[in-house]
């Protein structure tokens, strides 16, 4: 077996001797293997499991063991680092050689290709294709920017059409036009979640508010009621706070399109691969990732990217972040104390009633950055 280039080290281990990975080492050694590079992992795949922590700054803390000082090498490590997006910085461990100390670095994704091309020759090697079935290219530094561009189009447009039936429903006098309403809202708070610090924000913020405004001259709201207890839960009021909820944990993936263990198989992020249909041996749908009510036909071929599903999950911690790496993973409730009704409807107040809520009636004062006490109706 060939010596390889580059082995990716655990930044950490778990009291049962588990390595402990970056969730964004599979990317780069995805990276790098498509380049040329021969890698592996410190650990093999049933001792190895990888840190998910969201948070708003992207660090990519991935500890390399560089065996080769050959150009070739280093224009690898390049071409891959190159497409993990700009903006990310990059915390890396390189080795150069057994008997040598390691060199850190820890900096932005332009600074360490400037160190790298300072360290080798200038040519860059052509991606090599590894899978035939692959209909694109391993994507470029821009697919990050693009791909959320698509979930932020493909989120409004089906706010819009489900807005659009729930209209329609009105003169018809269909009893699912509230309920297809309030799901359109609910497509707007998710679009604005990927919007977010993007040049869309502001236009997604304002149709937003525009349909939470129909949707209440329309059917009226009502503040959720269990007893004597009161809740916010609209999509709308909720989606003006822009905070989000972070999991930390270890986890191991499969890939989507495979199912073998997402840090060993080749397929890669932002790839097209033609595949058919519907739920099959793998148990769910290759194009959708559904387990069941698919409506992908399996005799059907189509285009589907790869999505990592998490098999196995160890939490580690549960916080309130500003901006969650899981877009939608945001506060879906919030509750009212007594104190906050009162001081919002009058000292004479008394729970039991139902309370509508007028916010969406009200002048937007903005989206909150921080987490409120309360919500005014």
């Amino acid at each position: 077996m060939a010596e390889p280039d580059v082995i990716v080290r655990a930044i950490r281990r778990t009291p049962e001797g588990i390595g402990v990975y970056d969730r964004h080492a599979p990317i780069l050694v995805k990276n790098l293997r498509a380049a040329g590079a021969v890698v592996e992992y410190e650990d093999p795949p049933d001792t190895r499991r990888f840190l998910d922590e969201n948070s708003a700054v992207e660090v990519i803390a991935a500890a390399l063991a560089i065996n080769l000082l050959s150009s070739a090498g280093y224009d690898a490590l390049r071409w891959a680092i190159g497409r993990m997006g700009r903006g990310a910085r990059l915390r890396l461990s390189l080795r150069q050689g057994v008997n040598e100390s390691d060199e850190t670095f820890d900096g932005s994704v332009e600074e360490a290709l400037a160190l790298l091309s300072s360290g080798a020759g200038d040519a860059m090697p052509e991606p090599e294709r590894r899978d035939a079935s692959a209909t694109d290219d391993v994507p470029d530094v821009h697919e990050r920017r693009f791909s959320t561009t698509r979930e932020v189009e493909e989120r409004l447009a089906t706010a819009e059409t489900r807005l659009a039936v729930a209209e329609s429903m009105l003169t018809s006098e269909n009893d699912d036009d509230e309920s297809e309403a309030r799901a359109a809202l609910a497509g707007f708070d998710s679009a604005l979640n990927w919007a977010e610090g993007g040049p869309f924000e502001q236009a997604v913020h304002a149709r937003m508010d525009q349909a939470g405004r129909w949707v209440r001259e329309r059917f009226g709201c009502k503040l959720h009621r269990e007893g004597n207890e009161y809740f916010q839960r609209c999509p709308v009021a909720l989606g003006h706070n822009r905070m989000g909820m972070s999991v930390g944990g270890l986890s191991r993936k499969v890939c989507s399109i495979c199912g073998e263990d997402f840090s060993e198989c080749p397929h890669r992020p932002g790839v097209e691969y033609v595949v058919n249909g519907a739920v099959g041996p793998l148990e769910w749908c290759r194009v959708c990732g559904e387990r069941d009510g698919c409506e992908h036909l399996p005799d059907e071929r189509y285009r589907a990217r790869l999505i990592m599903i998490i098999v196995e999950m160890q939490l580690e911690e549960v916080s309130i972040v500003d901006n969650p790496a899981f877009r939608d993973a945001r506060i879906t409730s919030m509750s009212y104390t007594l104190d906050d009704l009162r001081q919002a409807l009058g000292e004479d107040f008394a729970p039991g009633a139902d309370v509508a809520c007028n916010r969406c009636l009200l002048g937007c004062d903005g989206l909150s950055r921080r987490l409120p006490t309360s919500e005014g109706q």
